[in-house]
């Protein structure tokens, strides 16, 4: 068996992706042959799907775990990132990728040509004196998008049980839920505590703002764009060294970055194989941690909502029981996470479509969040505890923006298939 190479030694891909090979015969005939791994990564993306469980289990507190991993997730991505950017990226790619967020108004139109191209609204507007008609072809990819994106902020609107778990303010006066190993003294309580609406708390209540807002502004937002420019420095410098770099393939766009690395001329052998792996590596531990907080993010929910809400749960289910609740569910989104997988295998784009769909369905999900929170801040909150007008504008906006995405998605996607079927 020969893998076939080009004169340059990379080897020769199919249009799929995988490596020609050839099988020469004892009478010099070729068969042309290819590799199938499709039952190994299949049998790894399943282990790694049951797998990232596994640190909620442990910590004495979920969140204790969570926290851990993630950490090290940001340290180890953004480290990594900031590394190759530094010391393998020109600085023309970091011009091109931090000027890309100053241009402001880009949109697909139609080219005439069957395709799609980009121009800015707002130059359109000057030229010709009207707005760029908004080519939604590619509308569900641009949800998909705006839903994984978006999906932080799903996660972020159960941030009051991080605050909770970690003892800070009133969470101390409630508990946290226990994880299954090392969480025997850990309690929950079944209703929550409130502070007398007084000069004092309110001062302490304010200085809890101060706080959020530093971390929103000298934190999370910076963490925010580096995290979208230090990835894209790797695409814009490797990704076309790679054999599968402008194909439409069902890859990874960090699977063809990784590639592209492995086949930059520019680095000796032995760095390339090295890199090539440890970015590899770096693509798990952006995609694993991730699929462990949303995990807990769905089994926290419902958690809290069964613990808090049910009174047949509130009678009979005692204070350190709370993690029997969440480790059921957690074990049935699990196994629907199997089953969701093996529905999409079906299909031979699984890992786009699943991400489409789920992306996109994010998108109702963060929409109606937005009102669920804005209608529980304006009618449970004391009136001194409520947001701001501009705060409920924002969170309005935020769920006008999602909830308008997936109509799109919806009305230009979904609705012709049904017409198609009525025909």
């Amino acid at each position: 068996i020969l893998e076939l190479r080009k004169q340059d030694g990379t080897p020769l891909y199919n249009e799929d992706g995988s490596p020609v090979q050839v099988a020469v015969g004892a009478d010099r005939t070729w068969t042309v042959d290819r590799r199938d791994d499709t039952f190994l990564v299949n049998t790894i993306a399943y282990a790694c799907l049951g797998l990232v469980v596994l640190p909620v289990l442990l910590g004495g507190k979920v969140y204790n775990m969570l926290q851990l991993v993630m950490s090290a997730k940001v340290f180890i991505v953004l480290g990594f990132c900031l590394f190759i950017g530094l010391f393998f990226v020109s600085w023309q790619g970091w011009f091109d990728v931090f000027s890309g967020f100053l241009k402001i108004g880009n949109v697909p139109v139609a080219d005439g040509q069957g395709g799609e191209k980009v121009v800015n609204a707002f130059t359109h507007f000057a030229e010709h004196g009207e707005w760029p008609v908004i080519a939604l072809a590619n509308i569900a990819i641009l949800g998909a998008f705006a839903g994984y994106a978006g999906g932080g902020g799903l996660g972020n609107s159960t941030y009051s049980n991080f605050v909770r778990d970690k003892g800070w303010g009133m969470g101390s006066q409630v508990g946290a839920i226990a994880s299954a190993v090392g969480g025997r003294n850990v309690t929950l309580s079944h209703v929550g505590k409130v502070f007398l609406i007084n000069g004092d708390n309110l001062r302490k209540w304010n200085a809890w703002w101060k706080y959020i807002i530093t971390d929103q502004f000298f934190i999370w937002a910076p963490g925010c764009f580096m995290g979208m420019a230090l990835p894209a420095l790797l695409s814009i410098e490797f990704s076309d060294n790679s054999v599968l770099f402008g194909k439409s393939l069902p890859y990874a766009q960090p699977l063809i970055s990784a590639d592209g690395i492995r086949h930059a001329a520019s680095l000796g052998s032995s760095t390339r194989e090295l890199l090539w792996t440890v970015t590899l590596f770096v693509g798990l531990m952006v995609f694993l941690p991730s699929q462990m907080a949303i995990v807990d993010d769905f089994s926290r929910r419902w958690t809290d909502i069964i613990w808090s809400a049910s009174q047949k749960v509130r009678n009979r289910m005692r204070p350190h029981q709370a993690s029997r609740i969440y480790y059921t569910i957690l074990g049935c989104y699990v196994l629907w996470s199997f089953i969701a997988a093996t529905i999409f295998l079906r299909f031979g784009n699984a890992p786009t479509l699943m991400v489409m769909v789920i992306a996109n369905l994010n998108n109702v999900a963060l929409g109606l969040t937005a009102f669920h929170v804005l209608w529980l801040n304006r009618n449970l909150l004391p009136e001194p505890l409520r947001p701001r007008w501009f705060h409920q504008v924002g969170i309005s906006c935020c769920g006008v923006f999602y909830l308008g995405i997936a109509l799109l998605v919806f009305l230009v996607k979904i609705m012709p298939l049904f017409r198609n079927e009525a025909v």
